[in-house]
């Protein structure tokens, strides 16, 4: 035989990679057509009805089932993600929310329900009788609009509610959920769950998992403030920025240091320290949020008391993972901010008073121990210079 030829013969088979594959309904104008036009347009039961939604419009609810087009049924034999944002109008009882399945008893079955009494989503997908796994989380209290994703990536399940990771789960066996039924909202074939009332928007169905980045990627801000607590100096002002996009009513709350109690952004010049509080309205829906502005007076600053934690712990648990200076805002200018491991080699040197250590060093966490700093600033004309020592937790 050739050479040439047996080697060609013995090549390995390349096969393409699957293709990542986006379903994906924002119901603008109202209209049922998957949006990069991939696939079959939705369906509805009844004629659509669509008003000011998360992002644009949103799908009235009531009375109404919504199905996906059934070709989505191939992204569940593998890693998927679904996601969609849903507004529930108050109830009580638990209410169907999303179903694939061929009637009440199907061994293969996928179910979201919502329980009012404790404002809790539960996630059912099961196969056989054996073969069966639930997430729970709770609803975000004081926000109207509940942005759901479930994702799997091979055996591991994951719940999350407005970007948030409620519940996951991982199973050793696999767990088939293309039954040939497409997933309907308000479709249930049983009656343990009543229809829900509400808005629906922003629905997707991927072949491929989503990590937790490109879960809050997806993720839209809405009916809340923008503006994270913060610190000024007494005498001054700055814009409050929030979000909502179908606000029928605005209001603030103390209305003190603001300069309209009524609109989303207003201008902020509290005297002393408060903590705001936005009520925004809009058909059955009213979302709350709050934001802290602290107040600093100048004349009261004891420029002497710089203040450092005495140990942190960076771990990535989003507590203390980091070392600064918390008090950086009484510093005019910095002239030197330098870390110290216990050998006295210099880590790392900073000149910037808000600049913060998160225990690397050429890009690896250096090992729990005793570590130094030294500083040295201006305030109120006035140098100072002082040193210590903290703990490296792991």
């Amino acid at each position: 035989m050739n050479r040439t030829l047996f080697f060609i013969l013995f090549l390995p088979l390349l096969l393409p990679a699957q293709q990542k594959l986006k379903f994906s309904y924002t119901f603008n104008q109202c209209s049922l057509t998957e949006l990069s036009q991939q696939t079959n347009p939705a369906s509805t039961s009844k004629a659509p009805v669509c008003i000011c939604g998360l992002e644009n419009e949103a799908l009235e609810l009531n009375s109404q089932v919504f199905s996906l087009p059934i070709q989505a049924d191939t992204f569940f034999y593998g890693d998927f993600s679904l996601g969609f944002s849903i507004a529930i109008q108050p109830g009580i009882g638990n209410f169907d929310i999303l179903s694939k399945m061929k009637n009440c008893n199907a061994d293969t079955s996928f179910m979201i329900v919502y329980q009012s009494k404790d404002s809790t989503f539960v996630c059912s997908l099961q196969q056989g009788f054996d073969k069966f796994i639930q997430l729970v989380g709770k609803a975000d209290a004081g926000q109207c609009w509940q942005q759901i994703v479930l994702t799997r990536t091979a055996g591991q399940f994951r719940l999350f509610i407005n970007g948030d990771l409620k519940d996951e789960q991982s199973s050793n066996f696999i767990l088939r959920l293309n039954n040939n039924v497409p997933i309907s909202f308000n479709g249930s074939p049983c009656n343990f769950a009543s229809k829900i009332n509400g808005l629906l928007d922003n629905v997707y169905v991927t072949n491929y998992s989503l990590n937790s980045s490109q879960v809050k990627s997806e993720q839209f801000l809405q009916d809340q403030i923008l503006t994270s607590d913060s610190l000024i100096f007494a005498g001054s002002s700055f814009t409050m920025r929030s979000e909502s996009n179908c606000a029928t009513n605005i209001q603030w709350t103390p209305s003190g240091g603001l300069s309209s109690t009524s609109i989303l952004n207003p201008v902020a010049s509290p005297l002393q320290t408060t903590k705001y509080f936005l009520n925004v309205k809009h058909g059955f829906c009213s979302a709350t949020d709050s934001v802290l502005i602290k107040v600093i007076d100048t004349s009261k600053i004891d420029c002497s008391q710089l203040r450092l934690p005495t140990a942190f712990s960076p771990n990535s648990d989003q507590v203390n993972d980091v070392f600064f200076i918390s008090n950086n805002y009484i510093i005019e200018s910095l002239h030197y901010f330098d870390i110290f491991d216990r050998n006295g080699s210099l880590i790392v040197r900073y000149e910037d008073p808000k600049s913060q250590w998160d225990g690397t060093w050429n890009g690896k966490v250096l090992t729990p121990g005793t570590y130094y700093y030294r500083i040295s600033y201006a305030c109120k004309n006035v140098d100072y210079k002082v040193k210590g020592s903290f703990f490296l937790l792991k």
